[in-house]
């Protein structure tokens, strides 16, 4: 099973489309905020691929829905997750946005990040890589240089995409667990799934 979680009118065909709406070419009607108190009707441990295409952002628990979403996955799944940059306007003047994400925020969602404090979470996803469109970036860019630019100005990177790998048994809270992730500069970002999935996973 292929998840598109929150699709809106972005319905994949191939896919399992679910959103809080029920309209045409939704499969799974369903309110993500109603996480924990309700379950999405899937079997655990039955899922390969989840989408969630500017939803997170919008979202009141991000931790709990995470959660339930490692609760669905197979081992292996990826989950991709795509959201502003939390140091773009873009971020900031939806006012239906509960948070701006950073790269380093999805870390949070990997046991090994919880060495030092427990927020309760139980799920475990390690951040394979996170793709930032910058549409400024040349051949010829130093990327050292424009990783400060990001971390100081704002409107460097437009959106971001986090590969997210589903890890069952989940691993202890230990910081020698905890991995870094890879960092990919694009113009932009596809928009298909798996060419993202090909991208993120690919040696060079």
């Amino acid at each position: 099973m292929k998840l598109n979680i929150g699709c809106g009118a972005d319905i994949l065909s191939g896919w399992t489309n679910v959103d809080v709406i029920d309209q045409n070419g939704v499969d799974i009607v369903f309110d993500l905020n109603a996480i924990p108190k309700l379950q999405l009707p899937i079997q655990d441990s039955s899922v390969k691929s989840i989408l969630l295409s500017h939803v997170i952002e919008h979202l009141d628990r991000p931790l709990e829905i995470v959660q339930e979403l490692w609760r669905i996955a197979e081992n292996g799944c990826a989950l991709v997750i795509r959201v502003p940059h939390g140091g773009h306007d873009e971020a900031w003047l939806d006012p239906t946005h509960k948070r701006p994400y950073f790269p380093r925020s999805f870390i949070y969602f990997g046991q090994p990040k919880y060495h030092k404090f427990d927020y309760g979470y139980l799920g475990d996803w390690h951040c394979h890589t996170v793709l930032m469109a910058t549409p400024s970036i040349r051949e010829d860019t130093d990327v050292v240089k424009l990783a400060s630019q990001i971390e100081n100005e704002r409107n460097v990177v437009s959106e971001m995409v986090a590969v997210l790998i589903a890890v069952k048994p989940s691993r202890p809270r230990n910081k020698e667990f905890m991995a870094g992730f890879r960092t990919i500069y694009l113009k932009a970002i596809p928009r298909e799934f798996e060419t993202v999935i090909n991208i993120a996973l690919s040696k060079h």
